[in-house]
């Protein structure tokens, strides 16, 4: 009986050291790259991205908190960087939606 509890444990532990990890679901494949980079350099600290609904469409929003840009890096869904004048800006700003972090750094 000992023998075989024995036995279920390491196999377990064997199995739950096994499980592959997978990138956040909600996070593009475009934005893998950029994920990497951060993570790799030290001053990942802070740093998200978050999706954003607006006008029926989704954008993606990069951040780290030490960054003087607030929205600089501001995709649209096929990963372009968000070219806006200040109206088009404004008016994002006003009427966005649904704001969810789907990264942070450090997550795995």
């Amino acid at each position: 009986m000992n023998k075989l509890f024995f036995i279920s444990i390491v196999i377990l532990l064997l199995i739950s050291c096994q499980k592959e990890e997978t990138p956040n679901p909600n996070v593009p494949d475009w934005f893998l790259p950029q994920i990497e980079e951060l993570e790799k350099s030290k001053g990942c600290f802070g740093c998200t991205i978050t999706q954003i609904t607006f006008d029926k469409k989704i954008y993606y929003h990069l951040y780290c908190g030490y960054w003087s840009c607030m929205y600089c890096k501001l995709y649209d869904s096929s990963g372009k960087l968000v070219a806006w004048n200040q109206e088009e800006f404004n008016n994002f700003l006003t009427n966005k939606k649904n704001e969810t972090v789907i990264w942070k750094c450090g997550d795995k």
